[in-house]
C-alpha cells in the first residue's frame, strides 16, 4: 500500500527531530573540556626541586593538574617537625596549542599572600624586592620574616616566568614558577643565604605530555585537596586555596589572547 507522500514528510521531519538534537549532545559531549585531573606524581619526576636547604629525610609531596591547556605542578617540602625548614611552589606551563599564560608576575607580594602558610598576620615584609639572574629565567624575590606559629624564621618568596611565545600577540611567557622558602625557627636568612637557596633550584626543560579533549583522565580527590591544604594528614597552614590557578589563555595569530576559563 502506497503511504501518502504528506505521512513520508513527516515521518522524516520526526526521525530528524530526534537524530539531531542527540547528534548535538553527543557533539557537545566529546569537545568538552574533560574533567578536572588532579593526581599525586612521582616526587623523582618532579619538575623543580631544591638541590640545597633541605636534609635528605624531608618530605617531599608533589602534586599534577592537567587539562587541554594547562599543567600545573604543586611542589612541597617540609621537615619531620614543624620547626624545620619548609618550601611550597607552583610550576605552571601553557601545554596546549597556540596557549600563553596571563601570569601577573609583577605582584609577588599577592602571589606569596595566597600560600596558607604566608596569611597576614605572620609576614613582615623585611627587605626589597630583588632580581637572581639565573637559567632558564630569573626570578625576583623578596626576603620577609615569618613571625607565626612556633616561632621566627627567615623566608624568600620569589617569581620568574620564561619560553616566551613567540607568535602570541601580548608576547606573554610559555612557563612560570612562583613560591617561598623559609629557613628553621631561629634561623636568619640574609639575601647571601636567600640568593644561594634560589641558586640550588634545578628546573627541567622538559615538555610535559599533553592532554587532549576526549582524553580519560584519572583524578585523585585527595590530591587536590592536599595541594589547596585541606583534608586530614596535611601540615598545618599548608597549599593553596586557588590551586589549580588556569592561568593559560589561548590565542590567535594576528589577533589577542582571550581568557580560556
Amino acid at each position: 500500500m502506497n503511504t501518502p507522500g504528506w505521512r513520508r514528510r513527516a515521518a522524516r521531519q520526526t526521525v530528524f527531530g530526534v537524530i539531531l538534537p542527540a547528534l548535538v549532545l553527543t557533539g557537545c559531549a566529546l569537545f568538552r573540556s574533560p574533567p578536572p585531573a588532579t593526581v599525586f606524581a612521582d616526587v623523582a619526576d618532579r619538575p623543580v626541586r631544591f638541590t640545597q636547604g633541605f636534609d635528605a629525610d624531608a618530605e617531599r609531596v608533589s602534586v599534577v593538574y592537567r587539562d587541554p591547556a594547562d599543567y600545573e605542578a604543586y611542589l612541597a617540602i617540609h621537615g619531620a617537625t614543624a620547626e624545620q625548614a619548609r618550601a611550597e611552589m607552583v610550576y605552571l606551563v601553557a601545554n596546549g596549542r597556540q596557549t600563553a599564560l596571563e601570569f601577573a608576575h609583577y605582584d609577588l607580594a599577592g602571589l606569596n599572600m595566597g600560600w596558607r602558610f604566608n596569611a597576614r598576620p605572620a609576614v613582615q615584609t623585611s627587605a626589597a624586592v630583588s632580581l637572581l639572574r639565573r637559567e632558564p629565567g630569573a626570578l625576583r624575590y623578596q626576603r620577609y620574616r615569618h613571625t607565626g606559629g612556633a616561632g621566627e624564621r627567615g623566608c624568600v618568596s620569589f617569581v620568574g616566568t620564561w619560553d616566551t611565545v613567540a607568535e602570541d600577540p601580548l608576547h606573554r611567557p610559555g612557563r612560570a614558577l612562583f613560591g617561598y622558602y623559609c629557613s628553621a625557627i631561629g634561623q636568619p636568612l640574609d639575601d647571601a643565604a636567600a640568593r644561594d637557596v634560589l641558586g640550588s633550584l634545578a628546573i627541567t626543560d622538559d615538555t610535559p605530555e599533553r592532554t587532549y579533549f576526549g582524553d580519560v583522565l584519572t583524578r585523585d580527590p585527595a590530591a587536590l585537596a592536599r595541594a589547596r591544604g585541606i583534608g586530614p594528614g596535611v601540615p598545618g597552614s599548608a597549599g593553596r586555596a586557588d590551586f589549580p590557578l588556569h592561568y593559560s589563555r589561548y590565542y590567535t595569530v594576528g589577533g589577542t589572547g582571550d581568557a580560556l576559563y
